[in-house]
């Protein structure tokens, strides 16, 4: 790829138009969320919270398309915030973390919690994170559309 090409992420709405997906990142690392942020601002329109009452307030103020959040939480219950997210906001939600043996184990757990709708690692790019979620969210055209 030439370095003055640009990726840009577009998906299909239920109203046909075109428009940049919007996600929230939950990741007590504050370091990740920023780097995240930058990396994928190309493709998305990304908030994060490192804290779950901030994660909350953020989708009590605004409309995700899907929500990231890091299993390892320090101070809060990932599992216990991804059934409220669903629960209260309808929103999908893809965990994600640094330990294969969590992402295992917690996909064992798939069938009783119905609030998640992926896991990812995220030892991949932060862009390779999002086009993945955009593919297991199925969204229309998640694939990159070079320009």
């Amino acid at each position: 790829m030439e370095t003055n090409q640009t990726i840009t992420t577009m998906y299909q709405t239920d109203t046909n138009q075109n428009r940049r997906p919007k996600i929230i990142l939950l990741d007590d690392d504050k370091l990740y969320c920023v780097l995240f942020k930058k990396q994928v601002q190309a493709h998305a329109d990304c908030d994060f919270a490192t804290r779950a009452d901030g994660f909350f307030r953020k989708l009590d103020q605004h409309d995700y398309d899907f929500a990231l959040v890091d299993f390892n939480l320090r101070e809060s219950n990932c599992l216990s915030i991804t059934q409220e997210a669903a629960k209260k906001y309808n929103i999908p939600v893809i965990v994600i973390s640094s330990s294969f043996a969590n992402l295992m184990g917690c996909s064992s757990l798939e069938p009783s919690i119905d609030s998640i709708q992926g896991y990812l690692s995220k030892w991949e790019q932060p862009d390779t994170i999002l086009f993945q979620s955009l593919r297991q969210l199925e969204f229309v055209n998640p694939d990159p559309i070079m320009s």
